[in-house]
């Protein structure tokens, strides 16, 4: 039986580690879990070099905006979590500027993501990859004479003069 594999959750950055409340129980059946503490340093870097300075020589990252990446752009994909990426990070940064304070943007952010899952299930990418062999496809034509549509059966005629 091979050694569990340490478990290293990374809130986001306006996150805190209650977002894992009742995920953590469940994950120390997998192996040992720690949640990064990234709020005692003021930039990228920093938070990273102390991050990987506390975590264990081998351990699985999961982040929930990583989460959010796959599932927003295509589950499966390669490209899905690079669209999910780009449209994930800026539109959260620019949810937290503008309504930070008021915790607004947590429901906003929500709201965006639930609007994609509920118009497209599997991602952008396998939704906008069918929508675009749907539109490439020859459309059946109908037998000749019939009218398949009810706008190509208007008639338009001239006007008569008075």
């Amino acid at each position: 039986m091979t050694d569990p594999i340490p478990i290293l959750l990374i809130p986001g950055l306006l996150g805190s580690p209650r977002l894992y409340a009742e995920q953590v129980p469940h994950l120390w059946r997998l192996g040992p879990v720690t949640i990064a503490d990234h709020t005692r340093d003021d930039d990228m870097a920093a938070i990273a070099r102390r991050i990987l300075a506390s975590a264990p020589p081998r351990f699985a990252l999961i982040g929930i905006s990583m989460v959010l990446m796959v599932f927003l752009g295509g589950l499966g994909t390669l490209s899905g979590p690079v669209v999910g990426a780009l449209l994930l990070e800026p539109a959260q940064l620019q949810f937290a500027y503008r309504f930070g304070a008021s915790k607004l943007y947590l429901v906003l952010y929500s709201a965006v993501f639930l609007v994609v899952i509920l118009l497209m299930p599997r991602g952008i990418v396998p939704s906008a990859r069918d929508l675009i062999a749907r539109r490439r496809r020859p459309r059946a034509a109908g037998p000749t004479g019939t009218v398949t549509d009810a706008r190509a059966a208007s008639i338009t005629r001239p006007l008569a003069s008075p």
